[in-house]
């Protein structure tokens, strides 16, 4: 199975529009220079050296030996293979602006990782956005509001 991070587009149409993509896309690409400075190199879907992440659909891979399998938002509802390599924490910071921007009426997120495994994410997501700390991972695996969690 390995590790993975799920997320699922609910209410009519499981896919997002190009308004519901657009603001998740601003947000995320506030979070790239962050990322470079952490030694995360993103790429495209394939994760080919030199290559740029298409993040009007937030589609990305770690480059080269960083990459393990696509992150593709733009696909509607998936799942995504990190094995923990560095781009991991750019996957994460894009389901948690996802959830921000969508709701838990539209989107969820369920992950194998565990608590300690988001609050890089969530950190710097809360540093650079302004929203991340009233989020948390549930022991269960799904991220939520803090004042939601019922476990």
């Amino acid at each position: 199975m390995g590790y993975t991070h799920y997320w699922d587009i609910l209410g009519n149409g499981k896919t997002l529009a190009s308004s519901e993509l657009a603001p998740i896309a601003a947000d995320f690409r506030r979070l790239l220079p962050r990322f470079e400075t952490l030694g995360i190199t993103l790429g495209d879907g394939m994760g080919a050296l030199g290559s740029s992440p298409y993040i009007e659909g937030l589609r990305f891979n770690g480059q080269g030996a960083e990459g393990h399998e696509t992150f593709a938002l733009d696909n509607g509802s998936g799942f995504c293979k990190t094995n923990r390599k560095g781009y991991d924490t750019a996957v994460c910071c894009a389901l948690i602006i996802a959830l921000h921007k969508l709701g838990p009426e539209r989107f969820r997120v369920t992950t194998d990782g565990r608590v300690t495994d988001w609050e890089e994410p969530l950190e710097l997501c809360d540093d650079v956005l302004g929203y991340g700390s009233e989020y948390r991972v549930t022991v269960g695996g799904l991220l939520v509001r803090k004042d939601e969690v019922t476990q």
